[in-house]
Order: C-alpha cells, then structure tokens, then sequence
C-alpha cells in the first residue's frame, strides 16, 4: 500500500511540474483511439455526399480549374447534384479538409457528381465510393477531434482548475457522438473545433488586467472559420459576447466605461470574425441569405 501511494505521489508530482504532460496524453490517446481502424468505420450517408464535393473540390484545384465556378459557390456548379445552398454551405475550409487527404492518397477521382446525389434519386448505389476513399476522406477528422479534447483540457483549466480541465478532456475523450464524429467524413468536427478553440483564445484574450488584442484577433479568425465550417455555430455568439461582457464587468471598475468597452470589444470580435467568414465562403456574398 505504501509503495503504491508513493507512486501515485510521485506521478501527481510529475504531472504539476510539466503543465503540458495531461493535455499531450489526452491527445495521444483520443487520436489513437479516433484513428483506429477508420476502414471498418460504419458509413452514414453525408459522409457519401460529403465526400462528393471535397473530391470534386480538390479535383479541380489540382489541375488548374481555378476558374470553374464549382470552387466558389454551389448554386452555381454543374458538376455536382445540389438543392439551393445560397452560397452558405459551401465551405472552401470544409473542402480543403476533406479533400487534401484525398488528394495525399490518391483518392481525388471519382464518381462525384453521383455521390452527391445520395439523398436523390440519381443515386446510383453500383458507383459508390470505395473503403480506401472513404477512409481517405476521414484522414484528418481524428486529428481534429483529438485536439478539442486538448482544447477542452485548457479550457476547463482556466475557467475552473486542472482536475475540472481533465473532467473536461475525459469527457470529449469517451462521448459517444463525439468519438463517431471523430471517426467520419462530418462537418461537425471541424465547427466544435474551431469553436472549443475560439472559446479557448478568447478566455486568454480578456481573462488579464487589459485585454490583449492579438488574441482577441486570433479568437474572430477562429470563429469566423468556425462560421464557415457550419452556420449552426453562430449559436455560439451568446457565449462568447456572455464571456467579454462578465469579465469586464467583473475587474471592478465603473461599471459604464466596462460595458462601453465591452461593447467596443464585441464590435470588433465579430466584426473580424464576418470579415474572416466573407473571405472564406465566397459564395456566400454573391448569393446572400
């Protein structure tokens, strides 16, 4: 029993000296575990569709296509099977992420333009992606889905302490739909990261004395990819305006001048976060909402 406490006592000590030792072991572990066997990976039907625009995407930046209109907006694209999009579901961020790993192995052709018609009936199921493609499209969603798990970790940390950071990490490790959106072709690991992430440089941004502007900058580019990635993340906004709001008012000074700066900090947070949305969704201003 004695032994045991003191190497409990010696690892609890190892763990407070290198700050980074927790977080880099949830990493490794949610990465192996998200990237295990991603061939025998159960398919959905979005990934299919999914994987449908990112090849086609990738396809035509690899050769030069730069002037086809399927790299900047849906509506406007005769190469894939699309209901109207209005330019907001089109991500090029999403594209680039899916389809890079695809070009990387050699699984950028195929039938795309069938495969985005999964939910219609110019579906061809004798045409369907292939295992190698479609564990190629799931290349980065692991490393993705590790390093929220990390994010959290940190995020946990700040607002609480290190033991509610690690509750945090444990609980992105092993939750069920996150573990399948780790393992898939979906967009949904890409927006919860770039939103953890926003949350995360956001708290390091306003947490000091004076808030620090090139986090500030940081954490609307993030968003703004978050944006991007799934509109459903502008849910997210509450929080975030929620988090410059109260900590300001919180460091004790008039309570006016507080809310006017925060009020100024949240115009420019998301000011810049639109500005990155524009300029990353290209269809999205030739077709607006």
């Amino acid at each position: 029993m004695y032994h045991y406490e003191a190497y409990l006592s010696k690892v609890i000590e190892a763990t407070k000296s290198n700050r980074f030792l927790i977080p880099v072991l949830l990493f490794l572990g949610a990465f192996f575990l998200y990237s295990y066997n991603l061939e025998g990976q159960p398919w959905h039907p979005d990934e299919i569709n999914y994987l449908g625009w990112a090849g086609n995407y990738i396809y035509l930046a690899n050769h030069g296509f730069f002037g086809n209109s399927c790299l900047v907006s849906i509506d406007n694209c005769n190469m894939l099977y699309h209901i109207p999009a209005h330019g907001a579901t089109y991500s090029p961020i999403r594209m680039l992420l899916i389809g890079i790993p695809m070009s990387w192995k050699n699984a950028d052709t195929g039938y795309f333009y069938n495969w985005s018609c999964y939910w219609f009936n110019c579906y061809h199921p004798d045409k369907a992606p292939t295992v190698s493609q479609m564990d190629a499209g799931r290349t980065l969603s692991p490393l993705f889905g590790a390093l929220t798990v990390m994010v959290s970790f940190f995020v946990g940390k700040i607002l609480f302490n290190r033991i509610v950071g690690i509750i945090a990490g444990l609980f992105f490790l092993f939750y069920d739909l996150w573990l399948w959106y780790s393992r898939t072709i979906m967009v949904e690991v890409h927006y919860v990261f770039f939103s953890m992430l926003t949350l995360l440089v956001l708290l390091y941004a306003v947490k000091s004395e004076r808030i620090k502007i090139k986090y500030l900058i940081l954490a609307s580019i993030s968003y703004g990819f978050a944006l991007t990635s799934k509109l459903i993340s502008v849910e997210f906004s509450i929080l975030f305006a929620s988090i410059i709001l109260f900590v300001n008012l919180s460091k004790g000074r008039s309570i006016k001048k507080q809310a006017i700066k925060s009020i100024l900090v949240m115009v420019l947070f998301f000011s810049l976060a639109g500005v990155t949305f524009l300029l990353t969704e290209p269809g999205f201003y030739k077709n607006p909402l």
